[in-house]
C-alpha cells in the first residue's frame, strides 16, 4: 500500500468515525429533547383534563344536591297532607320532579329515589321501581353523604355510566337519591383535540383495568376492553408518572398517567413516539446531507494534501532504489529547508559514507579471500581428513583427504547434513556413532571418537578411523559450528591386533612354565626335607617372588587383552555388593595385619541388590583395596565406605598413603603408567591395575574418579548405576 493511502485512510476513517459519533450525539440530544418536550405537553394536557373532569363531576354533584332539595320539599308537603291525600300522590309528584330534572339537564340517564330499606321508591324508569339496592355501595354510602360510586356498565342503556348518590334526611328516616350520569361529556373531554399530532389520545381506565371512555382509534372499548400496560400498572397503584412504553395498540408511545382519586380512575394521555421523532428525522436528514458533503470535501482535501506532502518522499524512494541497486553516484536534490530537505541531505551524506565503506569492504573482502585461500591450502595439505559443520550440522567445507577416505566428492558433501554421507559406526555393533559430534554442540567442548569407530565409504566398505571434534564459537561464545578431524587408522588397528594377539599368545605360553617354577620354588621353601642352607633359601625366595610378580603381570596382560579385544563376557546377575566387599576384605586380612594398618569400614543398611558381573566388580574392589594397602605405610589409615547416592551405589576408599603427584594425575589410568614417587618407594607393580579398573567401569555402566594430594593420601570413588550393567556376549572372562 502506498504511503499516500496509509496516511489518508486513517485520517479519513478518524473523520468518519467522529462525524458518525457527532451525528449520533446530535440525534440522541434532539430525540431526548423532543421526548422531554412531548412528555411535558402530555403532563399539561393530563392536568388540564383532570381539572375538566373534576369540574364536570362537581357540577353533577351540585345538580343532584339541588334535586334533593326539591324532593325534600315534596315529601314534606306529602306528610302534611298524609291523612287527606292518596298514597300515589307523592310518587307522581316526585317522578314528575325527577323527569323535569332529567329533561332539563341532558346529562342524567336515570334518577331514582331509594327508601331507607334499600328499595327503589321512585325512578325516572318505572321499570326499576321496587327493585332492591340495599347491597349497592351507592345506597349505603349515599346515606352517609354525597358519594361518587364510580363507573359501571348499564345493561339497559348498553353504555357506561357514572353513579352519584346523596342522602335525603326527613325526620329520622334517610332516603337516598341516586343519578346515573351519561359519560358522553367525559368522552368528549377526553377526545377533544389537544393541539398535538394525529396519534395523541387521552382515555380513562377504571380500577378493574377496563376502558371507561372510548378509544380514539377503537370504538366500543368502554367497559368492554381491558388493558394491561406498564402505565396502567403504575397508575392503578395510585402513582403519577410519565415515560416511554408499549401501549394497548402495541405501539411504542410517550405517555403521562394520573390517578383521579375522586372518581377512582386512571387518566392516561399518550402519543406515538415515532410521530414525536418525525421532525427529528427530517432535521437529521438535512444534517446528514450537509455532513456528507462536508466530509467528502474534507476527505478530498486530506487526500490531495497528503499526496502533495508525500510526492517528495516518492522521489526519495526512487533515489533509495537506485542506491540499493548499487549506484552510489546518485544524489537526492532538494532545496527545501523542511524535514524532507534534511532527509535528502542525510541520504546524500550516507551515500558518501557508503562509497568510502564499500572501498574498505572491497579491500577487506580481498584480504579475506587471500586468507581463505591460505586456509584452504593449509586445509588441503593436512594429512588428516577435515570437514567443517555449521550450526545445523550441515557440511560447509571438506579437504581432499576427507574425499579420499570417504569416496565422496566435495560437491556431494557440501550443503548436506554430515551423516547423510559420512556415517560413523561402532565396529563391534554396527550402530551409528553420532555422540562425539552431538556432545560438541551440547557441551561446547572438544570430544574424541570412541575407540573402534569405522566410517562407511561410498562403496559400502568400512575403514577404521579415529580422532576428534571441536566447537566453533563466535565472539559471544555461542556455538556456530564444529570442526571434525579424523584419520585412517586401519594400519594401526592391524598392528594393534598383532600386538594383542602376540600378548595373548605369549601370556598363554608363559603361564604354564611360570606356574611350574612358582610351584617348585614354593615346594622347596615349605618342604623341611629340602635342607636348603641360608643362601639357597634366599635365592629360592627371590625366585618365588619374581615368578609371582611375572604371573601377576602375565594375568594382567591377558585380562587387558581380553577387555580390549571386545571378547570379554559381561554376565550381570543380582549381586549384594556389601557381601562381595566383605569376602574381599576377608581375603586381604593377612596383608592388612602384616602392615598394622587401621581400616575403617562403613556399609549402609538395606542396600539394594543390583545386576552386575560379580567377577568384574570383584576385580575393581580388589585392585583399589590392594593399591590402598600397598601404597599406605605401616600403621596408616584406610577408610572404606559403601552407600547409595541418588541413582548410584558408591564404593569409596580413602588412604593416608603416598598420594599421586599433580603432574602424574592426568595419566593415572594409562596402561603401564606408574607415578615417579611410587617407583621410588615400591618397586613391585605392573601399572595395569587402574587401567583395568577404568575399562571395567566403562563396560559395567559405572564411573571411576579420584582426588589425591602428594604426601597425604588418595581417595578413589567408584559408582555403579542402580539400573545395573548391560549384558555382553563374549568368549572369555577374566583370569
Amino acid at each position: 500500500m502506498k504511503l499516500t493511502y496509509k496516511l489518508a485512510i486513517p485520517l479519513i476513517v478518524f473523520l468518519l468515525i467522529n462525524s458518525t459519533l457527532g451525528f449520533l450525539v446530535v440525534f440522541s440530544y434532539l430525540s431526548n429533547s423532543l421526548k422531554d418536550q412531548a412528555i411535558k405537553q402530555l403532563q399539561g394536557i393530563s392536568n388540564l383534563k383532570k381539572d375538566q373532569i373534576y369540574e364536570y363531576v362537581e357540577e353533577e354533584k351540585e345538580e343532584i344536591v339541588k334535586t334533593t332539595e326539591d324532593i325534600k320539599l315534596h315529601l314534606q308537603l306529602y306528610k302534611q297532607q298524609e291523612k287527606e291525600t292518596e298514597d300515589t300522590l307523592p310518587k307522581e309528584v316526585i317522578r314528575k320532579t325527577l323527569n323535569d330534572v332529567l329533561s332539563k339537564s341532558g346529562k342524567f340517564t336515570e334518577l331514582f329515589l331509594i327508601d331507607p330499606k334499600g328499595v327503589i321508591y321512585v325512578s325516572t324508569n318505572p321499570h326499576n321501581e321496587g327493585k332492591v339496592r340495599e347491597d349497592e355501595h351507592y345506597f349505603y354510602e349515599g346515606q352517609k353523604g354525597i358519594y361518587v360510586h364510580g363507573f359501571t356498565y348499564d345493561l339497559e342503556l348498553q353504555q357506561p355510566v357514572l353513579i352519584i348518590s346523596t342522602p335525603i334526611n326527613l325526620d329520622e328516616q334517610t332516603f337516598t337519591l341516586a343519578s346515573k350520569i351519561d359519560l358522553k361529556k367525559m368522552s368528549e373531554i377526553m377526545l377533544n383535540d389537544n393541539g398535538l399530532d394525529k396519534t395523541e389520545e387521552t382515555y380513562l381506565v377504571n380500577k378493574f383495568n377496563f376502558f371507561i371512555t372510548e378509544s380514539r382509534f377503537e370504538k366500543g372499548y368502554a367497559l368492554r376492553k381491558t388493558l394491561h400496560t406498564e402505565a396502567t400498572k403504575q397508575c392503578l397503584s395510585k402513582q403519577n408518572g410519565s415515560g416511554s412504553y408499549i401501549n394497548y395498540r402495541d405501539h411504542k408511545v410517550l405517555g403521562s398517567y394520573v390517578w383521579l382519586d375522586k372518581i377512582e380512575s386512571c387518566m392516561i394521555t399518550e402519543i406515538d413516539e415515532q410521530e414525536v421523532l418525525a421532525s427529528t428525522r427530517i432535521i437529521l436528514r438535512s444534517i446528514s446531507i450537509i455532513a456528507t458533503i462536508v466530509v467528502l470535501g474534507a476527505c478530498l482535501f486530506i487526500f490531495f494534501a497528503i499526496r502533495r506532502i508525500v510526492r517528495p518522499l516518492v522521489t526519495l524512494e526512487k533515489v533509495a532504489e537506485q542506491i540499493g541497486a548499487g549506484d552510489l553516484d546518485t544524489k537526492a536534490v532538494f532545496k527545501s529547508k523542511d524535514e524532507i530537505g534534511d532527509l535528502a541531505r542525510s541520504i546524500n551524506n550516507m551515500v558518501s559514507r557508503l562509497r568510502v565503506s564499500r572501498k574498505k569492504i572491497q579491500k577487506a573482502f580481498q584480504d579475506i579471500n587471500l586468507e581463505k585461500d591460505k586456509v584452504t591450502a593449509i586445509l588441503q595439505s593436512i594429512g588428516d581428513g577435515v570437514f567443517v559443520l555449521d550450526e545445523n550440522r550441515k557440511i560447509t567445507l571438506v579437504n581432499q583427504v576427507t574425499q579420499d577416505i570417504s569416496g565422496h566428492q566435495a560437491n556431494e558433501l557440501i550443503g548436506t547434513v554430515y551423516d547423510t554421507h559420512l556415517k560413523f559406526i561402532f565396529e563391534k555393533t554396527g550402530r551409528e556413532n553420532k555422540q562425539f559430534i552431538d556432545d560438541v554442540y551440547e557441551t561446547g567442548k572438544a570430544t574424541e571418537m570412541a575407540n573402534h569407530t569405522s566410517l562407511i565409504r561410498k562403496d559400502e566398505t568400512r575403514v577404521s578411523v579415529a580422532d576428534s571434534a571441536a566447537p566453533l564459537k563466535n565472539k559471544d561464545g555461542e556455538i556456530t559450528g564444529c570442526v571434525v578431524v579424523f584419520r585412517d587408522v586401519s594400519q594401526e588397528r592391524a598392528v594393534e591386533k598383532m600386538k594383542d594377539d602376540f600378548i595373548s599368545l605369549a601370556s598363554h605360553q608363559l603361564r604354564t612354565p611360570l606356574t611350574a617354577i612358582r610351584w617348585y620354588s614354593e615346594t622347596l621353601l615349605k618342604n623341611k626335607k629340602s635342607k636348603l642352607n641360608k643362601t639357597q633359601t634366599e635365592y629360592t625366595e627371590n625366585i618365588y617372588q619374581s615368578t609371582k610378580l611375572l604371573i601377576e603381570l602375565v594375568n594382567g596382560l591377558l585380562n587387558i587383552s581380553r577387555i580390549e579385544s571386545g571378547r570379554l563376557i559381561v554376565d550381570p546377575v543380582p549381586t549384594d555388593l556389601a557381601t562381595l566387599l566383605q569376602k574381599i576384605l576377608k581375603e586381604l586380612e593377612m596383608k592388612i595385619t602384616e602392615k598394622s594398618q587401621i581400616i575403617t569400614i562403613e556399609v549402609a543398611d538395606n542396600l539394594p541388590q543390583i545386576k552386575i558381573d560379580p567377577i568384574l566388580i570383584r576385580q575393581v574392589f580388589l585392585n583399589l583395596i590392594n593399591n590402598a594397602i600397598k601404597y599406605t605405610p605401616n600403621k596408616g589409615n584406610i577408610k572404606i565406605s559403601l552407600n547409595q547416592q541418588q541413582n548410584y551405589i558408591v564404593f569409596q576408599i580413602e588412604d593416608s598413603g603416598y598420594g599421586i603427584p599433580l603432574e602424574s594425575q592426568k595419566r593415572i589410568f594409562e596402561k603401564f603408567f606408574r607415578a615417579e614417587n611410587i617407583i621410588k618407594t615400591e618397586n613391585t607393580g605392573t601399572g595395569l591395575g587402574l587401567y583395568m579398573v577404568k575399562k571395567i567401569a566403562e563396560v559395567s555402566n559405572g564411573k571411576i574418579a579420584f582426588t589425591s594430594t602428594e604426601g597425604k593420601g588418595t581417595t578413589f570413588t567408584f559408582g555403579l548405576s542402580i539400573k545395573g550393567s548391560k549384558a555382553q556376549k563374549g568368549e572369555v572372562t577374566l583370569s
